[in-house]
């Protein structure tokens, strides 16, 4: 048995989420299929059946039989309104993840200039939020470590300095050199995040 334990979800439902409003979507578009199919399939079972009865050329049916063509027409008109509406709901969903999946490469390489923007319609805006909201402080932070890093840079500049024109111990000019080093490596790492 392993060492890392399962994870159970304790919560089904999460209050200020996208979840309470997909749940409703999800049952509006079931009802609207559920009412399409009732209302197509209650006008054609109304239809009078007695002069179809009367008719010397026809075989009489089951009720079965004279209702089965009607369901099935019913029903594969709702699964085509349900199929388009479904498609129309799942794009509002799949979109978001899309462009997420997108700019999640673009962040990993450094590339903090953009922001996540979804469209008006589109669910898990918080996801944006919050993913600009990353964006926002890891280019502040960004910003502020060049800044230092310019600063420590300039003393390094002005300590070497001093020791070409007065004679400073030998080890403090090696650690002075080093630190000159790894500045520049700082630095080349720094310039690979992309920040405006």
């Amino acid at each position: 048995m392993s060492n890392k334990q399962r994870y159970r979800r304790r919560k089904y439902f999460i209050k200020n989420s996208t979840q309470s409003r997909l749940i409703l979507k999800t049952y509006i578009v079931l009802a609207v299929v559920l009412v399409l199919v009732g209302t197509l399939f209650y006008i054609a079972a109304n239809k009078n059946l007695e002069g179809d009865y009367f008719k010397a050329h026809l075989v009489l049916k089951t009720t079965m039989d004279n209702l089965l063509p009607i369901l099935i027409a019913v029903n594969g008109i709702a699964l085509i309104l349900a199929a388009f509406l479904i498609v129309r709901f799942t794009h509002r969903i799949a979109g978001p993840v899309y462009r997420l999946r997108k700019m999640a490469p673009r962040i990993a390489e450094g590339d903090l200039s953009r922001e996540l923007k979804f469209r008006q319609s589109d669910e898990a805006k918080e996801i944006a939020e919050a993913v600009n909201q990353i964006i926002a402080g890891l280019r502040q932070k960004i910003i502020v470590l060049k800044q230092d890093l310019g600063n420590v840079s300039s003393m390094c500049e002005e300590i070497f300095s001093i020791g070409q024109n007065e004679p400073l111990p030998s080890h403090l000019l090696q650690v002075v050199k080093e630190l000159h080093i790894t500045l520049k490596s700082v630095n080349d790492n720094l310039e690979k995040f992309k920040v405006n």
